[in-house]
């Protein structure tokens, strides 16, 4: 039996005895690291004690599986202090979304090692069963499809590549750091949500302007839920506008509305493996 060990890189916050059932349902064992009772503001603990947890979790034979808790804020402040070549030779598989996208894309971006852009802890007992049979393939390491279901195609084709993104936010604040995963010829994914619309259209012209959208193999937007608007003139541009001008100019495969991310459900996506996109089939098989 496997071993799943929970961490919190991020923010603190209660450890749901709901969540843990679900995993020891499916046939783990859940190790609940003592760190993610550590409490520094919001954060679990100060960035040093975070990072250690991490490595604990990737170095520590008993733990076949490392689990982010939860999102929040403030994993970026845990990256200079990771051993990025102990956590390459574990080999083992981490899943965390959210604020989690700092660490999933910067281990990738210092390792080749794949992560899962997936549910956290705190999000198990909310998914539907075939999105926990789809996370637990992608954790052995099986292959499977993802229905993307409901998205709205602005560009046709099929395309092939490894996988990068996540929360758009986080994604985006890692340009012009060390940590940020090339992505020449990478399936880019992106959501977000909580903020204006202005502001992801900034985010989304800082990668754009940066070469991302145009390096890509293909682009998948997840639901972009934004909350609130310029606060002098209404904004005016829609979800939709700002997504089709910022992609306007690709010639790959452009999908929006994808069923995933904060809001709504929350399929499994690698972080550096593999994948197969149709966006016309609307269909993405991951390797």
């Amino acid at each position: 039996m496997k071993t799943i060990c929970v961490i919190a890189p991020s923010s603190r916050g209660e450890i749901s005895p709901a969540d843990i059932a679900v995993l020891e349902a499916n046939g783990y064992k859940v190790a609940v690291h003592p760190q993610t009772a550590l409490a520094d503001n919001q954060s679990a603990g100060s960035a040093q004690d975070r990072a250690k947890a991490v490595m604990d979790a990737f170095t520590n034979p008993a733990y076949d599986i490392v689990m982010a808790a939860r999102g929040g804020n403030r994993a970026m402040h845990i990256l200079p202090y990771l051993d990025f070549a102990a956590i390459k030779a574990s080999g083992k598989p981490f899943i965390a979304f959210s604020d989690g996208t700092a660490l999933l894309n910067a281990t990738y971006a210092r390792t080749c090692v794949t992560g899962y852009h997936g549910p956290t802890l705190s999000r198990v007992s909310k998914s539907r069963t075939e999105e926990i049979t789809q996370m637990l393939d992608c954790l052995e390491g099986r292959g499977n499809r993802v229905e993307l279901t409901g998205a709205t195609t602005l560009q046709g084709g099929q395309a092939k590549g490894a996988m990068v993104g996540g929360n758009l936010s986080v994604f985006a604040a890692l340009l012009g750091t060390p940590y940020m995963p090339d992505c020449a010829g990478k399936i880019v994914y992106l959501e977000d949500i909580g903020d204006q619309l202005s502001r992801y259209d900034r985010m989304l012209a800082q990668l754009r302007l940066a070469g991302v959208f145009d390096k890509a193999a293909a682009v998948m937007f997840g639901v972009m839920h934004a909350e609130g608007d310029s606060s002098v003139t209404p904004f005016g541009f829609t979800t939709a506008d700002i997504l089709r001008e910022h992609t306007a100019q690709l010639n790959v495969p452009v999908l929006c509305d994808v069923p995933f991310g904060h809001k709504g459900p929350l399929p499994t996506f690698p972080v550096g493996g593999r994948a197969t996109l149709d966006a016309d089939a609307k269909t993405l098989t991951i390797e």
